[in-house]
């Protein structure tokens, strides 16, 4: 199911530039939901739902998967960790519970289309809560990789 993988990222890379997230969430929540908020009123950040959102997209069997406020999909859908990240699977780091679409692997790097993201031109910062590119950054600064292998029916 290498096809579904391709889908999901050419998904995530048609999301880049977007700064709403109302899409993702009625697309990710069950019962459907445009603008979610925390328990003091603060707007949910998106940046996973705009990864579940792109899976849905590229692999449309994957629907029944929605989000869950305050746990994610990756602990309740039981997804395995893997130390060899593929494209289309899910990347997570702790510091800011931030997670994004691995788009490129290679030797210790991954690519991302991150969502509720940064965007920026070198150093300088472009704009705030974007679907944004992140180049070649270091595996080592990512805490997690989430195999979708299960999802897609891949083995």
């Amino acid at each position: 199911m290498a096809d579904a993988r391709s889908r999901i990222v050419a998904a995530a890379i048609a999301e880049l530039g977007n700064t709403d997230p109302s899409r993702y969430w009625v697309d990710v929540l069950d019962p459907p939901q445009a603008n979610p908020r925390d328990g003091n009123g603060k707007p949910l950040s998106w940046c996973g739902a705009c990864h579940l959102y792109c899976i849905h997209q590229g692999a449309p069997e994957t629907r029944r998967v929605k989000w869950i406020p305050g746990l994610g999909f990756v602990g309740p859908m039981k997804l395995r960790t893997t130390k060899t990240p593929r494209p289309g699977d899910t990347a997570y780091r702790a510091k800011g519970q931030h997670y994004a679409t691995i788009i490129d692997v290679g030797d210790g790097w991954i690519t991302t289309c991150d969502g509720n993201s940064v965007e920026r031109d070198g150093c300088r910062i472009i704009r705030y809560g974007v679907v944004a590119k992140h180049e070649r950054t270091p595996i080592s600064e990512w805490t997690a990789f989430y195999d979708i292998g299960p999802l897609i029916g891949e083995p």
